[in-house]
């Protein structure tokens, strides 16, 4: 039976509707344009060192969860709601992954038990329309904009990672 080993949330504004996660020594970026415009294309993309996951809005906080598991989780649950994009292979070479946006909002701390290696990922999300209707009436609204408060996070993704080759 599958074992999650490492679960780790955060509920974040990625600027230009995008975050990635990647190991933490891999920055150098090669094929993130490609990758970037698959992500806006199909909600989420890789390039082998980099996942790319493209939001549908920039106003409202976003959550990202990030789950490690010793083998493949299977199915998720229906009842909650989510959609799944596509599974993918993240190379680790140090075994410490962040989660971050292109304007410097970074999170590390994921750090699969197995270490270094090759993951495998799939993409979930759920709540994009709803945010993305949110987000309408803000922008009808614009002296909403600036109000001070937490604002609910509408819009979620389920990053699901296990070693795979």
């Amino acid at each position: 039976m599958p074992f999650r080993a490492l679960v780790r949330a955060v509920t974040f504004r990625p600027d230009y509707q995008l975050f990635t996660l990647r190991d933490i020594d891999s920055d150098a970026g090669v094929g993130a344009g490609e990758a970037i415009a698959s992500a806006i294309r199909d909600i989420a993309a890789c390039t082998g060192y980099e996942l790319y996951v493209k939001v549908v809005q920039d106003l409202l906080p976003v959550t990202v969860t990030v789950e490690i598991w010793d083998t493949s989780p299977g199915p998720t649950n229906p009842s909650a709601n989510w959609s799944p994009t596509s599974v993918f292979r993240l190379q680790s070479p140090t075994g410490q992954l962040v989660l971050s946006a292109p304007t410097g909002d970074a999170f590390d701390g994921i750090d699969p038990p197995s270490g270094p290696g090759t993951y495998a990922i799939d993409v979930h999300h759920r709540g994009r329309q709803e945010a993305d209707d949110a987000r309408q009436k803000l922008l009808q609204d614009t002296t909403r904009l600036d109000e001070p408060g937490a604002r609910p996070s509408l819009e979620h993704y389920l990053l699901r990672m296990w070693p795979g080759s």
